[in-house]
């Protein structure tokens, strides 16, 4: 089958995959080094799993169960039983002293893995007797089983050194044909010029048409010709593809892929930089600089060239945004409604395109080719206000697209080929900003570096935690001789989470250090030795320790006063983060998303009872000297037994485990293994100088992190691969005694007060003292309470807040400072205080680019009072100094738990708790945050406050339905759907409350902002300031002062401004207004007889707010055609997340309405002089002769008063009392 080459066969591996089609055979994709892809088939390799057998063994038991397990297998299965072999292991759950007998049985595949466990668990009858057995590792699955037998990890190097050519059986993949241009008969134009839109590419590369060099083979070989390659670390050259699909629909609705067309396809191909464009138009499409243009007359024809050119073009890697759940499913199903069959066979062998939908979540394979949603990856990373590409693009680029509605792509596409090359711009944009994002954040680098710390192919990165860690245990038993057991899923009871102490709460001016445990959960399983393969049972004890009752009791407490049980009961009751399948996100560091800070804390999960694990539920003990004092009564044991009870250690939830000078635990070796290489990786990160390199050793880092963080959560995940509860409710309860044993070091050694606690840190408060004494002072608390713990348990000292305001549990806030020399050896840094807000639970690096801003005249209000820079003055007074010169410098905010990026809060909501922690923190002024809170509360009683600051969002998650209870954004996108707007599943639904009649529920009363803005109608304030504002202001306030209430209610709330509104009632009634005097306000004439002698004051004011108004709107329509990147094109983009979106459509609307009033005063002024002219020009020239002069000079006069009112400071009241309505009627006369 396989002969000897001349060379051996080296390659990148990006898949190991077991394709249903040939269950046989395991499937390698690669990449060379010279960037050849190629697919190795090894079709020798056997699955197995193991079977402990009956003690003692019948008689030729072997055979017997051969032939009763082959006549359960169905006749048609091209599974097959090939052998059973004794082998000697020890079972990875519970202590085993030496190894046993266990069956291993080989199979051609794993089809019938699955159903074999069932039957051998069941029960199986040989010779007329049933027996039950327990399984071990039928449940790996066969790609990561291969990967780990034949030491291999993912995105890794395999050197082959026997290997078989096999012909290419894809005519597709002709290497004389493997151009990327398509020449089947399209209409292609390319204009490869000069780009000048800044839109589409910013990346600085010329963009060329790059040459396919890709020569697709494929191999057949021996899994025993197969071994890894650790010395090659560079990548090959990976091939990009970026591609977005755009639809439209005749109704205006969400596309359905059954009756609507796809009419562009965009595409950006990238390889090391260089990026080269393809648009795929139905209908003609104008030029675009820089970019290739493919026209079609029929959708079938876009389709059919579209899959010939990802074929020839055959990118390594498929990228997106949300490609997994609308545009590969929405192609698919549009290529079989049009009856496309070759459009499936996307894959580098020829094989179709795999769509696999569970649980809402839709996985897509490839052959050959790594997929990349950036939607996906970005939610399960990160936590934001919206996960629109636009809302993404603008947080981490900083870039901002046009977004254009459902209802203008029909009409831009009917249209001509000028408005199908704006959907051609904005399908590019859509490509090109996920391929920014992909850069930008080290993707692809973090991806590899996870698939070689766990050992698992890249697809598996999406399918969670737990695969992840389930890989590493397996891949350490197999090395270590063990057998991993195959454990049914059930729930239980809970467990105690990690401990939080009660908050002393308040305001401290004094320095409070905070110092946490490093990678406590991972310390504490290493120094207790807490593992599956340790973890004793109490009937084995029993045997073992010739122990009759199995009991343990403490030593005498030495320490005075020993902790009690009643300051353990604080526990986190608001913690309410599950676990995703295993995973424990506490104190985990992950560069791309910033989590540098980010605590998570285990949740209360279930204890499998069905398994009887749990040796028994008694209350746990207090703690003698140290957390580990526990010790077992000097039992003398029989020579029979192995060890005696003082190699035992007996944990606070009365679990045992084997102490490590007996036998150490597989989870504590993979866990010091891992800290140890992240040790290395760091150390090696601090001198390298390559920034390839270094990028490649900070996400090794961070995955090493991970992972040993995840290993706690994955023992505690009730329906995960191996639930043990045992372990993880040892682990927390070993944490809360370490957390109550420290503050109780700290407080008796020092005299200072431990003010918090959190399940793996301590915040301390310090008295009046140097500022060199307070960070010495930290670090030899540190020193001191590291020494009372077992490695590798450490306390480390991580950073000074002064002020620090503690609100409650888990919610806190503080200036982080350093000392002047550690600012100086970093360099200067920014002290914006906006940007420094740092709010763990957003894993954030920028707060500041939630908000968009125009810069506009300062004497332009853009009724945004809340989103103003501020600058930090060099000569900050706030510096604290000591004798010895030493100073405590700002650094930046630190906050957890404050409402500033919850998203279900409004925009308004974040700038006021960002602004009072600036003023509280930065500037230490209390009262003028008091003060400012007022007139936060006065301008929207006197609607001042942008819409946009008072938007809503919420996913539509499921149709109306299924939801059970109503929701706000539920019924408004009922409401839309009738205005001929519809929201489709996943879309973010903005909406605004507006005011109702009494009893009116907050779902009834939910609104459309532009909606609202068209119509005038009022908001609910009191709405905003209940639910909105009130909670946040009580919980921040209620440390610092006594009456919160006051800032919500008093003489800054009488103030409110009336909103005449088009629209009243439920019903949506529209009524005619009736026109008021712009004075007095009476009905019936823009001026009343009164009001009418200050003619003048009058026409100004609403010229003056004209005038402004078209500033303001012309300032955002320019934004705009910046965004979209076209000075001639018309704006209209709906980007509902965009500031700039609501201001200018309120511009728009003040414009409209104040021209109306404009030209109705007009009427009314020349109504006036018409009266005039009858009376006093009777001879001479004609009424329309002078009415006409009359009206010119008006103009112009008006005009010229208008500039002289804006360059100059004398008030509007000024020129109205200089310029009335008779003083200017006679200079008219005289120039007339």
């Amino acid at each position: 089958m396989t002969k000897k080459t001349d060379t051996d066969l080296i390659f990148l591996s990006t898949h190991i995959d077991n394709p249903p089609i040939s269950p046989n055979i395991i499937k390698i994709s690669g990449i060379t080094l010279q960037g050849t892809p190629l697919t190795l088939h090894v079709t020798d390799f056997n699955p197995y799993f193991y079977i402990r057998p009956p003690n003692p063994e019948p008689k030729n038991f072997i055979s017997l169960l051969s032939s009763a397990l082959t006549k359960k297998m169905n006749e048609k299965s091209k599974s097959v039983l090939l052998r059973i072999e004794k082998v000697y292991k020890k079972s990875f759950l519970y202590y085993s002293p030496t190894p046993v007998l266990f069956y291993q049985l080989f199979f051609t595949n794993t089809l019938l893995f699955s159903q074999l466990t069932k039957i051998l668990e069941s029960g199986i009858y040989i010779d007329d007797v049933s027996y039950t057995f327990q399984v071990f590792e039928s449940n790996i699955p066969l790609p990561i089983r291969f990967m780990i037998d034949k030491e291999l990890t993912g995105m890794s190097y395999i050197k082959v050194t026997k290997y078989k050519k096999i012909k290419n059986k894809n005519s597709n993949q002709n290497n004389s044909n493997n151009e990327t241009n398509i020449d089947s008969g399209c209409t292609t134009t390319n204009t490869n010029t000069t780009n000048t839109d800044k839109n589409i590419s910013n990346i600085t590369k010329n963009n060329t048409d790059i040459p396919n060099t890709s020569h697709y083979i494929e191999y057949i070989t021996s899994h025993t010709n197969i071994s890894h390659i650790d010395s090659i670390t560079t990548l090959p050259p990976l091939k990009i593809l970026s591609f977005d699909i755009e639809c439209i629909s005749k109704t205006s609705s969400f596309p359905s892929a059954k009756i609507d067309p796809v009419i562009q396809i965009g595409n950006i191909i990238s390889v090391d930089g260089l990026i080269s464009k393809h648009i795929f138009a139905l209908d003609s499409c104008a030029d675009i600089p820089n970019a290739t243009v493919h026209s079609f007359t029929t959708e079938t024809e876009l389709l059919k060239e579209w899959i010939i050119f990802l074929i020839k073009t055959d990118p390594d890697i498929l990228l997106g945004y949300n490609i997994t759940n609308f545009d590969f499913p929405y192609l698919v199903e549009r290529s079989e409604t049009l009856k496309i069959k070759e459009f499936k066979f996307m894959g580098r062998d020829s094989s179709s395109i795999r769509i696999n939908t569970n649980n809402n979540t839709t996985t897509v394979h490839i052959q050959g080719r790594m997929i990349f949603d950036l939607y996906a990856i970005i939610k399960k990373e990160y936590n934001l206000r919206s996960y629109t590409l636009n809302s993404v693009s603008e947080y981490f680029l900083g870039n901002t697209k046009e977004d254009l509605p459902y209802n203008c792509m029909y009409s831009l596409q009917m249209g001509d080929k000028e408005t199908r090359r704006r959907i051609a711009l904005y399908c590019l944009k859509d490509c090109l900003l996920p391929l920014n994002i992909f850069d930008k954040l080290n993707i692809l680098i973090n991806c590899i570096e996870m698939c070689r710390v766990v050992g698992v192919p890249i697809e598996y990165l999406n399918r969670g935690q737990a695969i992840r860690v389930f890989a590493m245990i397996c891949r350490k038993a197999k090395f270590m001789g063990y057998v991993v057991p195959v454990v049914e899923n059930t729930e239980g009871e809970k467990y105690e989470g990690g401990y939080v102490m009660d908050p002393v709460k308040g305001f401290y001016e004094d320095c409070v250090a905070v110092m946490d445990f490093s990678s406590l959960y991972p310390s504490i399983m290493i120094s207790k030795n807490l593992c599956y393969s340790t973890l004793v049972r109490k009937k084995d004890f029993k045997e073992i320790c010739g122990n009759k009752n199995g009991e343990f009791e403490k030593e005498s407490v030495s320490y005075e006063d020993s902790i009690g049980e009643s300051e353990l009961e604080g526990m986190d009751e608001e913690y309410d983060k599950g676990l995703d399948e295993g995973v424990c996100d506490k104190d985990i560091d992950v560069g791309v998303n910033d989590r540098s800070n980010d605590n998570y804390h285990p949740l209360n999960t279930s204890t499998d009872k069905q398994r009887g694990v749990n040796i028994n539920k008694d209350k746990q003990h207090p703690f003698n000297n140290t957390p580990n004092s526990y010790h077992p009564f000097n039992n003398t044991p029989n020579n029979n037994h192995h060890f005696n009870t003082n190699d035992l250690c007996l944990t606070p939830t009365n679990n045992l485990f084997v102490k490590k000078d007996t036998l150490e635990g597989l989870l504590p070796i993979i866990l010091k293994e891992l800290l140890e290489e992240r040790r290395k990786a760091k150390k090696s990160l601090e001198i390298e100088k390559n920034e390839q390199t270094k990028a490649s050793l900070n996400a090794r880092q961070l995955a090493l992190k991970i992972c040993a963080n995840s290993v706690y959560g994955f023992t505690g995940a009730s329906k995960g691969f191996l639930p043990c509860m045992e372990i993880s409710q040892s682990v927390t309860s070993f944490g809360r005694e370490m957390i109550n044993f420290t503050r109780k070091l700290i407080e008796e050694k020092y005299d200072v007060k431990v003010i918090y606690g959190d399940t793996d840190s301590v915040m301390v408060r310090f008295k009046k003292i140097s500022v060199s004494q307070i960070f010495q002072t930290s670090r030899d608390i540190c020193e001191y309470v590291t020494q009372r713990f077992d490695k590798p348990v450490r306390l480390e000292f991580e950073k000074v807040y002064c002020p620090f305001l503690l609100i409650n549990k888990k919610r806190y806030v503080g200036l982080i400072c350093k000392r002047g020399s550690e600012m100086e050896e970093k360099g200067k840094e920014s002290n914006d205080s906006k940007d420094n807000i740092e709010c763990r639970e957003s894993n954030s690096k920028d707060n500041s680019k939630d908000t968009k801003k125009i810069n506009l005249d300062k004497d332009n209000d853009i009724r945004d009072n809340l989103d103003k820079e501020k600058e930090l003055n060099k000569d900050n007074n706030n510096d604290i100094r000591d004798t010895n010169n030493n100073t405590l410098i700002p650094y930046k905010i630190d906050s957890k738990g404050i409402e500033t990026v919850r998203r279900d809060n409004c925009k308004l909501v974040r700038n006021v708790m960002e602004s009072c922690l600036y003023k509280i923190l930065w500037e230490k002024d209390l009262e003028g945050t008091k003060e400012f809170i007022k007139k936060v509360i006065t301008d929207l009683y006197m609607n001042k406050v942008d819409i946009s600051q008072l938007v809503i969002s919420k996913s539509l998650t499921k149709s109306k339905e299924n939801y059970l209870s109503k929701a706000a954004h539920v019924e408004l996108a009922e409401k839309m759907k009738k205005r001929g707007e519809v929201y489709g599943l996943g879309d973010r639904i903005p909406y605004v409350i507006i005011k109702g009649s009494k009893g009116m529920a907050a779902y009834e009363r939910a609104e459309d902002p532009v909606f609202v803005l068209e119509n005038n109608i009022p908001l609910d304030v009191e709405y905003y300031i209940e639910n909105q504002l009130s909670k946040p202001i009580h919980r921040l306030f209620e440390p610092i002062m006594d009456n919160v209430s006051v800032l919500l209610k008093g003489e800054h709330t009488r103030s409110r401004m009336g909103v005449s509104s088009k629209f009243k009632g439920s019903m949506n009634v529209f009524l005619i207004n009736q026109i008021k005097c712009l004075g007095c306000k009476s009905k019936g004439k823009i001026l009343c007889d009164l009001c009418s002698k200050e003619y003048s004051k009058y026409y100004l004011g609403c010229l003056k707010k004209v005038e402004e108004s078209k500033k303001v709107y012309c300032k955002c329509w320019v934004e705009c055609q910046r965004c979209i990147g076209s000075v001639m094109g018309e704006v209209i983009c709906a980007n509902r997340d965009c500031d700039i979106f609501y201001l200018r459509s309120m511009a728009k609307k003040e414009l409209i309405e104040e021209t109306e009033k404009l030209e109705i005063l007009k009427k009314f002024d020349d109504e006036f002089y018409k009266k005039e002219c009858e009376i006093k020009y009777l001879s001479g020239k004609s009424i329309e002769y002078y009415f006409i002069k009359r009206c010119l000079i008006r103009d112009e006069f008006y005009k010229k008063e208008c500039e002289i009112r804006y360059l100059s400071c004398k008030s509007k009241e000024y020129y109205c009392s200089k310029n009335d309505l008779n003083s200017i009627l006679s200079i008219i006369r005289i120039n007339v």
